[in-house]
């Protein structure tokens, strides 16, 4: 294993050619073995293409980061781990900003560690990406796409979805604006302004670039397997605060029209 270590919240340089991957992490003791055995396995196989992982910690309480700590010491692999600690909940928006600016890589791939996004679709990601992409979107709305999920869950998806392509003219061009299974350049999300309390950079993305060149690749999603969601346990309710949010992203597209 490359050295790993603790670090600030500092910009690292870029080295061009190697991609990094975000992790936003919060109390995901119970998925994270699983999802790390997993992610291991499938970065050793297309090695040396990410050799980076930037977990970021918002104030686990579960024995979260003394997990991080052991996969620093112990994993023997091809790519180097940073673990970002923070004190406290920001939101998930502000955790993987603050996770892309400290990435190495000109690109980026983030995804979640609560088992809802399967590491083996990586793979998928980065044989979509070709030298004038921006965005590869791992989608569960297109063909071959799905959700292993509640109606309730699936009826809350929908709706924020068409939520966002009444308000947000750029979310239209995919199929799963709401996804958070993405790979992008880090120079379109590094200077991105953070928000507490938000939860979609995606959205934020297609708000702030009118011109991104986007694809997706299908996935299915399944329910996560432990840990607590960052969305369900906002303070102001998930409603609520995806409207706020939204509107704001709203706001930010109005001003890359003009």
């Amino acid at each position: 294993m490359k050295d790993g270590s603790f670090v600030k919240e500092v910009e690292s340089s870029a080295n061009l050619g190697r991609i990094s991957i975000v992790v936003p992490v919060l109390n995901e003791a119970e998925s994270l073995p699983r999802f790390l055995s997993d992610l291991d396995r499938i970065l050793n196989e297309i090695s040396p293409a990410v050799d980076e992982v930037v977990f970021v910690d918002d104030g686990s309480t579960d024995g979260t980061l003394d997990l991080l700590s052991s996969a620093l010491k112990t994993t023997q692999n091809c790519y180097s781990i940073k673990v970002i600690e923070r004190k406290q909940v920001r939101g998930t928006v502000d955790a993987e900003l603050c996770g892309c600016r400290n990435a190495s890589n000109p690109l980026i791939i983030k995804l979640d560690g609560d088992g809802q996004h399967p590491p083996f679709v990586i793979r998928n990601i980065i044989n979509a990406w070709s030298n004038d992409s921006d965005v590869i979107v791992a989608s569960r709305y297109i063909r071959g796409g799905g959700r292993l999920w509640s109606p309730q869950r699936e009826l809350i998806s929908r709706g924020a979805s068409f939520v966002a392509y009444i308000l947000i003219p750029n979310s239209r061009r995919l199929g799963d604006p709401m996804s958070g299974y993405f790979m992008v350049k880090k120079s379109l999300v590094k200077n991105l302004a953070s928000y507490r309390n938000h939860y979609k950079l995606l959205l934020y993305l297609l708000a702030s670039s009118k011109n991104l060149k986007v694809r997706e690749v299908s996935y299915t999603m399944k329910e996560r397997k432990g840990g607590e969601s960052k969305i369900a346990n906002s303070k102001s309710g998930f409603v609520v605060n995806y409207l706020r949010e939204v509107f704001g992203y709203y706001l930010i597209s109005r001003k890359e029209r003009y």
